[in-house]
């Protein structure tokens, strides 16, 4: 069968177990949104959020697909 393609992102979050599992998914969500594989909906403000899957594609990222951070930040910055 086919898997689910749409989440409600309460639930995506109530279901982690940890506040370190919280955050990497948030930044995992973030992470999918920049790439253009999630797509958000969310229909007035404070209502559900719900996340959809742009495309059939595995969630695993390429090599390609992952920033990596490279640069050294220079004296005052953070």
């Amino acid at each position: 069968g086919r898997k689910k393609r749409v989440f409600n992102f309460r639930e995506l979050l109530e279901s982690q177990t940890s506040r370190m599992e919280i955050v990497v998914t948030f930044l995992a969500v973030l992470e999918l949104l920049k790439l253009g594989r999630l797509a958000v909906t969310q229909e007035q403000l404070f209502d559900e959020i719900h996340l959809e899957l742009i495309d059939d594609s595995p969630l695993i990222l390429s090599e390609d697909e992952i920033a990596y951070d490279t640069e050294t930040p220079q004296e005052g910055e953070v």
